[in-house]
């Protein structure tokens, strides 16, 4: 698959994870005078007084074993300078995301969920497709069959049942708490080849970023916390969602797994639906269009369309 090689990003060091280099005589002024500030601005000055070195990627482990935590006495002031760094980190991503900023403008896309009509959908007609998949459809499809596969997990959980999924050559986002937790961890994931791309959380429900460098809003599923943000990032003028039935009716995925007596109609009528709702309304207002190709479901926010209405003209 060589989607991937359109979104390299030269000179990218973002992920290596490296000893930093740290300077404890400078620590305990630069610290006690930003005490209660953990914004970027504070990474920085580390960096200009050299505490830290700007190459070096921390996580929970490399912090640990660090000088910082023998010179920040009390938990609060390692929390507060471990959660900055995070956001540091962060924003080592952002050369990434800028490279997707309407790279497809005027194209269309197809996400699709894991909802059980997924077994009753020919995704055969999409494999020439721009396709953005989640959490663990690879394990139960033959991935390199589309041609043009994005992937998308943003909770942690997904994030380490399908970890595997790192293995593959192909543009893959993090985010949430997904892309919290494989900072936090990243060591958990070096034997995997790609790197994925991360993107941080915006506080707040049922709002809509069309900055993807500032981060996502959760909606409480992957396709709206990641899928439906990112493609309006990258400039799609038609979006086509598959295998989104927000329905229990025939279990919530179409692979069976405990999980799927937890569903929860709450979630989905008071922070779902008003997600998906806010999404519809974004995209139309600058003149794009969302569209629900999943066979059958509750999910009547979107215009319905068949897919192979959509696909062969039928």
């Amino acid at each position: 698959m060589g989607i991937i090689s359109k979104y390299k990003v030269k000179g990218d060091k973002t992920l290596s994870v490296k000893p930093a280099k740290i300077y404890s005589k400078h620590i305990k002024n630069v610290y006690k005078q930003n005490v209660k500030n953990t914004k970027p601005k504070f990474i920085k000055k580390l960096i200009q007084t050299k505490i830290i070195d700007f190459e070096a990627h921390y996580t929970s482990e490399t912090f640990e074993n660090s000088v910082l935590t023998r010179v920040l006495k009390t938990e609060e002031q390692k929390d507060l300078m471990l959660k900055a760094l995070f956001r540091y980190n962060f924003l080592h991503q952002e050369l990434k995301i800028n490279k997707f900023k309407g790279i497809h403008k005027g194209e269309r896309c197809f996400i699709v969920g894991n909802g059980p009509s997924i077994n009753k959908t020919n995704l055969s007609l999409i494999y020439d497709e721009i396709v953005f998949c989640v959490n663990s459809f690879y394990k139960y499809f033959n991935i390199d069959k589309f041609k043009y596969l994005h992937y998308c997990i943003s909770d942690c959980a997904g994030l380490v049942l399908n970890a595997d999924v790192l293995s593959y050559d192909i543009p893959i986002f993090l985010g949430i708490s997904a892309a919290e937790y494989y900072l936090r961890y990243s060591s958990k994931f070096e034997e995997f080849n790609v790197k994925p791309i991360l993107i941080k959380r915006r506080k707040g429900f049922k709002k809509f970023s069309k900055d993807l460098r500032k981060g996502t809003f959760s909606g409480f599923t992957v396709v709206y916390d990641l899928c439906l943000q990112l493609v309006y990032y990258m400039g799609f003028s038609e979006v086509y969602l598959i295998g989104c039935d927000c329905s229990d009716a025939d279990g919530e995925h179409f692979y069976k797994d405990e999980s799927d007596s937890n569903y929860n109609k709450n979630s989905f009528k008071y922070i779902i639906k008003p997600s998906y709702e806010k999404s519809k309304k974004e995209f139309e207002k600058d003149g794009r269009k969302v569209y629900n190709a999943t066979v059958g479901g509750n999910l009547e926010v979107f215009e319905r369309k068949s897919l192979e209405s959509v696909v062969l003209g039928e």
